[in-house]
This record gives structure tokens, sequence and C-alpha cells, in this order.
């Protein structure tokens, strides 16, 4: 038997599974820890703040630099915070800018891109989850100062934030200004969403409490600054407050300005909520930054001992394995199921931080591998909107539930209607009339979520439900074609946004039919465990013996444009008899999308993804028919294309290209791969690059009752180490050259 059968397996039965030691997450200097920055420019700005944004699920803090004013986009969202923009669109808010430090020294303000900074270097630490900076700043020939600061959102209090600021004297003697803010007056996609600014002072600190612009929320701050571990006196403004410090600096001598900044909002609930912020900063700065710290880094690294994906053999592709581990579970909100990852996270306002398929598909199965109780708040989000998305459907005619194409805070279709040309002209938005494949997408993410945890409790509490109305919904929008005796779906655009108004995509419908396969399954399971339970929902759901029928006629009777000798799938009706042109070119030529829609042009992963996501359904020839074909049509111009390539590929046995998409994916955004991450993390690349190495080159998969672990280690790689969970199981996969194994580990390990 050859390692790898042997290896498989073990990997079948879980009683082979063999004890391992807990693994720690070392002190010794290595590169693979640190995205570091030699130099900032402002051309950079944008992208420089979204590589250093940091999060721990309540807040985020755009990796801009103290010194700057507007440049990259400063600020702190909050989870959950939105509000109407000007248009009556809902956008997440950027509630704070509370980095701000400006320096004066000589009568020269000091930027960290000034022509008199001869030594410069930024780090994002992902052991400990900061960001640091050191710079040499020659404000005049006899004099310099180093500047090093500190910052951090506590991943131990998630609503703290704190800040240290230290002056260093390194040659001659210099008079220095330092003045601190923080400001609750922050830009929100040009236009300011929070007002009713109020400002008040509580012993050595202040806290401003804000109202969203249309009254929905309520924000409040508060901020503690200490000097040399002195309280500061603030001076109050409307919407912040400012703290001013003059010294002589000579060369050994240092001023430390530490900020310590406490967050709370109406949505925390309570009476008293505004005063948790109070509290929060007020206790910290009791203790100190040191202390603070200490707490944060240690609920840090017990985040990598759970999660720290080892790939030995290539350092960069190492480190930026790590950098996206960190941004994807520490934007997870920890405590919180009432709000979820949009598409660019909590990172930037791009997408007005909405949230769409990319959480359910790319984020969700990633982070519930890895964390499950941070996977459990995601899904949970979904149920909590079932109502909105039940308006969804009523309101389009249909029955159960339509999960929107972008979601905010309560579910209903946020998606803008139109978008303003440069001349002022209104252009109509409408793909969220027949982007359906949101629907089973949630649905997918419910599923998984059970698989992956052995949850039962919540499938047959929660899961049952939004897999009942969302398989109600795809019965409601099939139709009926006598002449072929089938069911089909019509005009509707899959994950291939190139082709809109598409008859049978078999993405969405392949999609559906398992939707409603598994939403009758896990009915049943609950009529014959609960059936008090049972008749209760179906009563609730105004969901009788007629409706139920219809959705298993509609089910087994739904048309799958699929070759059945081949394994290949149409990915619509008439696909085949478009023209075949380079992907390649196809942006060059086609500067009007429309134009494309008459090609074989394919944006990103469509029948690629459906292969992924069934990816226990189809076998190796299948899945090269499929890929062989479609493959030499896709532009992969998204980002949300590269990580399901690299699974698929790897599951296939072509690593060479499974490397090549998973380094595209794992990098979209240090590398700044589309020209886009000014405006926030791709969110479906993190979670996708996750996914490739999991599912992918680990080929591991969740079943009910076993696990399949089939791996591959691409030539190059000498290790590839992936802790995960499994059913309430903390598992660790090791993959050698030599072969490979499965092992219980213990917590932490």
């Amino acid at each position: 038997m050859s390692d790898k059968t042997a290896s498989s397996e073990r990997a079948r039965n879980l009683a082979a599974f063999v004890p391992s030691p807990p693994a720690t997450v070392e002190s010794a200097p290595d590169p693979t820890w640190s995205v570091s920055w030699e130099r900032s420019t402002i051309a950079a700005a944008a992208h420089e703040a979204t590589v250093f944004t940091l999060s721990n699920g309540y807040i985020a803090i755009r990796g801009t630099h103290p010194e700057d004013a507007d440049l990259g986009l400063p600020g702190t969202p909050i989870a959950g915070i939105y509000a109407d923009d000007r248009l009556g669109f809902r956008t997440l808010v950027t509630c704070d800018h509370w980095l701000g430090v400006s320096v004066r020294a000589a009568g020269r303000t000091l930027s960290p891109r000034g022509a008199d900074v001869v030594a410069y270097t930024r780090c994002f630490d992902l052991r400990r989850g900061c960001v640091t900076r050191t710079l040499t700043w020659a404000p005049t020939p006899r004099a310099a100062l180093g500047i090093e600061t500190t910052h951090f959102a506590s991943r131990a209090h998630p609503r703290l934030a704190l800040q240290r600021y230290v002056i260093r004297g390194l040659r001659g003697a210099v008079d220095v200004v330092c003045r601190a803010t923080v400001t609750a007056r922050v830009r929100t996609r040009g236009e300011y969403l929070l007002a009713g600014h109020r400002t008040t002072r509580h012993g050595p600190g202040c806290t401003t409490i804000s109202r969203t612009r249309d009254g929905g929320y309520r924000v409040a701050r508060h901020a503690v600054a200490h000097c040399d571990d002195e309280p500061v006196a603030p001076r109050t403004e409307a919407a912040g407050a400012a703290w001013t410090v003059r010294r002589r600096l000579r060369a050994g001598q240092t001023l430390t300005l530490v900020k310590y900044v406490g967050f709370a909002t109406s949505r925390d609930g309570g009476p008293d909520w505004a005063d948790v912020a109070a509290a929060t900063a007020t206790g910290t700065a009791e203790h100190g930054f040191d202390a603070a710290l200490a707490d944060h880094v240690a609920a840090w690294q017990a985040l990598w001992r759970e999660a720290d994906l080892v790939l030995d053999g290539d350092p960069p592709l190492q480190l930026a394995t790590r950098y996206t581990v960190a941004q994807l579970l520490s934007h997870a909100a920890p405590e919180d199921d009432t709000v979820s990852l949009a598409a660019k996270p909590l990172s930037a306002e791009g997408y007005r931080g909405h949230v769409f398929w990319d959480t359910d598909l790319f984020m969700a199965p990633a982070i519930t591998a890895l964390a499950p109780e941070l996977g459990r708040n995601l899904i949970n989000y979904r149920h909590h909107t079932l109502d909105g998305a039940r308006r969804n459907a009523r309101r389009g005619g249909f029955r159960g539930a339509w999960y929107p194409w972008e979601s905010a805070d309560d579910g209903t279709e946020v998606t803008p209607r139109y978008w303003l040309r440069s001349d002022g002209r209104r252009m109509p938005i409408t793909c969220w009339k027949y982007e359906i494949h949101s629907v089973c997408g949630v649905a997918y993410a419910a599923w998984d979520y059970y698989l992956a945890t052995g949850d039962e409790e919540w499938l047959l509490a929660r899961g049952v439900e939004i897999l009942l109305e969302t398989a109600r919904f795809w019965a409601s929008r099939a139709v009926y074609v006598p002449r072929r005796r089938r069911y089909e779906i019509h005009n509707v655009c899959g994950p291939d946004e190139c082709h809109e108004h598409v008859d049978n995509s078999a993405y969405i419908n392949v999609l559906a039919q398992w939707n409603i396969a598994r939403a009758l399954d896990t009915l049943a399971r609950l009529r014959q465990t609960r059936p008090a339970a049972a008749r209760a929902l179906l009563r609730r759901l105004k969901l009788d013996a007629g409706e139920l029928a219809t959705v298993r006629r509609v089910g087994r009777r739904l048309y799958i444009p699929r070759d059945r000798a081949t394994g290949w799938y149409r990915q619509f009706d008439g696909f085949e008899h478009l023209r075949f042109i380079d992907p390649a070119t196809a942006l060059e030529r086609f500067a009007n999308p429309v134009h494309a829609e008459r090609t074989q042009v394919v944006k990103q992963a469509d029948v690629i993804m459906l292969l992924y996501l069934l990816r226990d359904r189809h076998t190796r020839n299948e899945l090269l028919a499929n890929w062989d074909y479609y493959l030499p049509r896709t532009q992969h111009n998204t980002s949300l294309s590269a990580g399901t390539h690299a699974a698929v590929a790897a599951r296939i046995g072509l690593l060479r290209t499974a490397v090549r998409f998973f380094t595209e994916a794992v990098n979209m955004d240090l590398r700044n791969r589309r020209g886009d991450s000014d405006r926030g993390l791709h969110g479906a690349a993190l979670g996708g690059a996750i996914c490739a190495l999991l599912f992918g080159f680990g080929g591991l998969h969740f079943q009910e009752e076993q696990l399949v672990a089939e791996p591959t280690l691409p030539p190059g790689w000498r290790r590839l180490r992936l802790p995960f969970c499994y059913q309430g199981r903390r598992l660790r996969l090791d993959v050698t050259p030599a072969g490979y194994e499965l092992r219980f580990r213990a917590r932490g390990g």
C-alpha cells in the first residue's frame, strides 16, 4: 500500500488518529511573521493603509499615518453601523479618526514622506497583531529625532484601541510640539455620515457621542491621553478632543504619548451603553499601555496556536499565508452574530461595506474550518436577516427567502439602484434582480457549517429554516416548460458576470436542486427526531403539504445542462454557440461589457466554482473535461477566481498551475494584484486562498459521518501543516514528500 493510500485510510478512520503535542508560536525573529515596508509614497498611500489595516471584529483601524490628514482614507469603521448617504444608499460608516498626531520642531512639520526623513521602516507584526513604525527625522542639520509608533485594536477587549507615540532625541537639542487628536468628524465616501457630535469631560478623559445622520445609531468614543505615564488634560471640541505637549528634547531624552480609546454603540444595548466606552478606556489607562499590549498579544497568539497554516519551502508564500489568516480571522466578529463580513471586510469603504455571496462561499468555509465559533456567527447573521430576505421575495412575487445580492444590517436588498456618470447622468443598476445565486450561496454556507461542526442542534433549530425558505424560493422562481416536461430557471446571471439574462445557468440550477434536496432531507430528520418542532415550524412558515410536494417536484424535474457521458456542463443555454476569442484580449477589445456577452469569455470561475463546491460529486475525468474547456475561456477579471481555480487544479493534480493561482490569490492585497486594494481588502481572495490550502492542496472534504483527506504537495514545498476543526475535534494534517499524517491535537496545538 502506498504512503498516500495508507494515509488516506487513516484519514477516513477517526479512531486511528493519535494525539500530537501542542504547537507554540516561537519568539525567534522570522521574516515570515512580518510585513515590512521601507518607504511610503503619496501615490501608494491608500494601498499602504489597506495593507496595514488592523481589526478585532468590532472595530477596524485603517493603516494611515498619524501625521497624515485625509490621505489614505483614514478612519475606524465599527461593525454594523450603517447609515443612508445623500443618495439614499445604505453605507458602512467610518466612525472615527483617533490616530492623529502632528509633530513640529524648528518650524518644520513632520511628514513620513518628507525629504528630511532619513530612515523609515513600517511593520505589521503578525505575531503580535500590531503595527509599528520607526523613522529618523532631521528637522535641522544639527538635530535629529527618532520616532517610534505602535498601535493596535485589542483582541482581548474588542472595544479598545491604543496608540503609543515615542519621540526620542538622537542628536542636538530642539523644541518639539506634539499635538494628538481624536475626532468623529470623518468622511465616508466623501460625506459626513455622523452628526450631532457632543463632547464632554469625564475625569482625565473626554467622551464624544455622535449619531448617524439618519438617526439609526449612536456612537460613543472615550479617549484618555498620557504623556510619560501622566494624564494630559484635553482641549475639547465639538467632535472630539486634542492634547498638546511641548518639550525641549536633547540627545537621549524621550517624550512618550499614549492614547487609550474606548468605543461603544447603541447596537450594544442597555441604557448605559455609552458608559462602556469610558470604562474601557479609563480602566485600561490605569494599568498602562504595556499591560494592555500583553493582554492583546496573548489573545492574538491564541489565534495562531489554533490557525497557523505552515507552508515550508517558500518564505514569501508563507508570509502571505500568515497575513491572509491574520486579516480574515481578525475581521470576523468574535461576540456579535448580527453582523457579518463585507466584501471588503471592515477595511475600507469599497462596496459601501455590503455583504455579498463572497462571505458565504469564500470567507465562511475558511473561517469555520479554523475557528468554528466565528463561523457560527457568520451563518447566524443570515438567520437573523431571514425576515429581510422574505420581504425581498414577497416584493418580487416569490415565496420563501430571497437573500439579497447586497446586504447590510437587516437583510433587505441594498444594492444601489443607479450609479452616476461623470456628466451626472444616472445609470440604472439592475444586477440584483437576476444575480440570484446569492440564495444558494447562503444555503451552501449553512450546510457547510453543519458538516464542519456536526452541530445538529443548530441545524434543526436554525439551519432547517434557512434551507426550507431558500428551497421555497427556488420552487417559486422556476418555471415549468410543458413541451420539455421539466422545470427551468430563466433570466439569471451566474458568477460569470460577462453574461447576464441567461437561461438555465448550470451553476444556479445544480445548486438550486442541491438546495432543495438538503432542505427536504433536513425536514425529514426534524420530523423523525422532533415531530412537534417540525409541525410548529411548518405552521409558522405556513408551509403545507401541497407546497412541499411542489418543492419536491421542482427538485426532481429541474433541468441540469450536463452531458451525462463526459460530465461536461453547458454554462447556460446557447453558450457553446457563442464566438470564442482569447479572454486575455477581451478587456481591450470590448469597452462595453455588452459586446463580451456575444462571446465565450468568462469573467471568473463559474462552472469551475460549481465543481469546487460539489467536489464529492465529480470524478477526476469530469473535472478535467470542464477544466480543459473553461480555463481557456476565463479572464480571471476578479479577485474571486484565483483561489477557486487553485483548489480545483490541486484536486486534479495540476500542481504547478495550482501554485500559480494560489500565489495570485494569497498576494491579492499585499501585491495589489488588481490595482484596487486602496478600496479595501479583498475578502473573497483572503478566504479563497485559505480554502485552496485546506480543500485543494490539503484535499480535505467534510462529510456527515467521515472526514476525507487526499492531500498533494507541490514541487518545492517541503511541508504543509494545516490545523483545522472537524465536528468538535481539533486536528492537524501534516504533509511531506514522504507522505502525510492526520493527528488529534490538544487545544492550542
